[in-house]
């Protein structure tokens, strides 16, 4: 896919969250690109059939999931998350609050 653009870029991103409540937080990131999750990716390694089989629907479906990365955190006030986006990637970050300080 990256052969259809020019130059690709990478994308540097900062979040910041101020006022929280002290606790213990679970920050869940997932990844999908070229590389986790692409579905065209893997349809072109299957030969980009035109006429998918249920089976081979039933693969790709399988096989295309997002990765993961998980962290745990205490914060007192404040969770500063830095990360760098590839080219053609979409990043969803999820933060809970496991549980608070008393």
């Amino acid at each position: 896919m990256s052969e259809a653009f020019n130059e690709p870029r990478y994308v540097d991103i900062s979040l910041s969250l101020h006022n929280l409540v002290n606790g213990h937080y679970i920050i869940k990131t997932y990844y999908l690109s070229e590389e986790h999750g692409s579905i065209l990716n893997e349809w072109i390694k299957l030969g980009a059939i035109k006429n998918l089989s249920s089976s081979e629907i039933t693969y790709l479906r399988n096989i295309t999931q997002p990765s993961m990365h998980v962290e745990y955190t205490d914060e007192t006030n404040e969770i500063i998350i830095n990360r760098t986006i590839n080219p053609f990637e979409l990043v969803f970050i999820q933060i809970s609050l496991e549980y608070k300080e008393i």
